[in-house]
């Protein structure tokens, strides 16, 4: 089975970990539950521009490498692999930060199938090109993509997409293991 796995906000918490550098950068106390909609800077009283410039510094300072990952994350990923998967790791990372990102995976013990650095609205058209058969992200409009085109989408539940209503969600990891073994088993049954 082939699977599309997004980085951020599903496989490593960037949120909680940019959300510390938005505070320390504006002096601010945002707590994650806060963050309500995928646009942080309309519920964070900070400006686009502000949130954009917070990003761009994100980056110069090689911070995507020090994301932490998810406790499940390394366990559940190598395991899909073993199983004879193919993850295929879907970014929407500056390609700035390109030896980074490919650095953080292999030094969190993931093997790197694939790293493929795109827009969300990118990310659909590459995965239908590349026959994916099931997808995960914490992007609603993304998932929303991905299911348009007929790829399995399971939404990774946080704070931001808590309002979208999603028959195929998970909040951890290990759910996404098992959405994708019981997918794997009914594919081998037919």
């Amino acid at each position: 089975m082939r699977i599309a796995c997004d980085m951020d906000g599903v496989v490593c918490k960037w949120s909680e970990h940019f959300l510390s550098w938005l505070n320390c950068l504006y002096n601010k106390a945002i707590q994650l539950e806060d963050i309500t909609d995928w646009d942080w800077w309309n519920v964070v009283d900070i400006t686009k521009e502000e949130f954009d410039n917070a990003f761009v510094e994100f980056t110069r300072h090689g911070m995507w490498s020090t994301i932490p990952m998810y406790e499940d994350a390394t366990n559940v990923l190598c395991a899909l692999t073993s199983l004879g998967h193919h993850i295929y790791y879907f970014t929407d990372r500056p390609e700035e930060s390109r030896r980074n990102t490919l650095k953080y995976i292999t030094g969190n013990g993931l093997t790197i199938d694939s790293v493929i650095f795109c827009r969300g609205k990118e990310k659909a058209k590459i995965a239908k090109e590349l026959n994916i058969d099931i997808a995960i992200d914490d992007k609603f409009s993304t998932i929303q993509d991905y299911h348009d085109i007929g790829i399995g989408a399971i939404l990774r539940r946080q704070p931001y997409n808590e309002k979208f209503d999603w028959d195929m969600d998970c909040r951890s990891l290990r759910r996404f293991k098992m959405i994708v073994e019981e997918r794997s088993n009914a594919i081998t049954e037919k």
